[in-house]
C-alpha cells in the first residue's frame, strides 16, 4: 500500500531517494521557485495520493454495511471485512507517520500556506481513516452477532422440535417392547389409544409453548 521516499533538502537542489516510481514527482519545473515549497508541493501531491484509496475504503465499507443491514448479510465474507479494516488502519498509521514526520519541520515551514494545506489534508486524512477503522470493527462484530443470532435460532429450532418428537417417542418405545403381558397391546381400541395420547401431548407442549410465548 505504501512505498518510502526519502527527501534531501539543501540551499540550491532538492534529492529524493526511492524505489519506486511516484507520479507525484511528475511536477512541472518552475524558475525561481524556491527549495522549500518546492518539497512543500511535492509533500502534498504525496498526501494527496493517499486520498483515492481511502475514499474506496469509506465507500466500501458503506456498500458492506447497507448489505449487512438491508439484505442477507451471509453474502458478505468475514475475511473481506478483515482484510478493509486492515487496510485502514494500514492506511490511518502512515498517515500518522507522515504527519509526525512532518510536525518535526514545521518550526521552518508552517508559514507556508501550503504546509496548513498538507495539515488539513492530513488531518481530513487521518479523519476519514479513524472512522473506516471503527465502522469496520462495528461491522465485524455485527456480522459476528448475527451470526450467532441465526445459530442460536436454528438450535432453537432444533429444540423446539426434539421436545415435541421425545414424548411421542418414549410413548412408541414403550408400546413397541412387544412384552407378552401387556394389556394394550390385545386391546381393541389400542392403537387408536396411543394415537389419542400423543395426539394430547402434542397439543399440552404447544399449548405450553404459546402459554410461554416461546411460539
Amino acid at each position: 500500500m505504501s512505498n518510502k521516499i526519502a527527501f534531501f533538502i539543501f540551499d540550491d537542489k532538492l534529492i529524493t531517494i526511492h524505489r519506486a516510481h511516484f507520479s507525484f514527482l511528475n511536477i512541472h519545473e518552475e524558475k525561481h521557485i524556491k527549495i522549500s515549497e518546492l518539497f512543500l508541493r511535492i509533500i502534498s501531491f504525496m498526501i494527496d495520493s493517499f486520498k483515492n484509496p481511502t475514499i474506496e475504503i469509506s465507500n466500501k465499507i458503506t456498500e458492506i454495511e447497507k448489505i449487512i443491514f438491508l439484505k442477507d448479510y451471509r453474502i458478505v465474507l468475514i475475511e473481506e471485512l478483515y482484510f478493509i479494516k486492515t487496510q485502514s488502519r494500514i492506511l490511518k498509521k502512515i498517515l500518522s507517520i507522515t504527519e509526525a514526520t512532518i510536525l518535526k519541520s514545521q518550526d521552518k515551514y508552517k508559514v507556508s500556506y501550503i504546509y496548513q494545506d498538507i495539515q488539513d489534508q492530513l488531518l481530513n486524512l487521518l479523519t476519514v481513516n479513524e472512522e473506516s477503522v471503527e465502522n469496520s470493527t462495528h461491522l465485524m462484530n455485527t456480522y459476528l452477532s448475527l451470526s450467532d443470532q441465526k445459530n442460536n435460532e436454528v438450535v432453537r429450532l432444533l429444540t423446539i422440535f426434539s421436545v415435541f418428537f421425545l414424548p411421542l417417542n418414549f410413548i412408541a418405545g414403550v408400546y413397541g417392547m412387544n412384552f407378552s403381558f401387556m394389556p394394550e397391546l390385545n386391546w381393541k381400541l389400542g392403537y387408536a389409544f396411543a394415537l389419542c395420547l400423543m395426539a394430547i401431548v402434542v397439543v399440552v407442549i404447544y399449548l405450553w409453548f404459546r402459554r410461554k410465548r416461546i411460539l
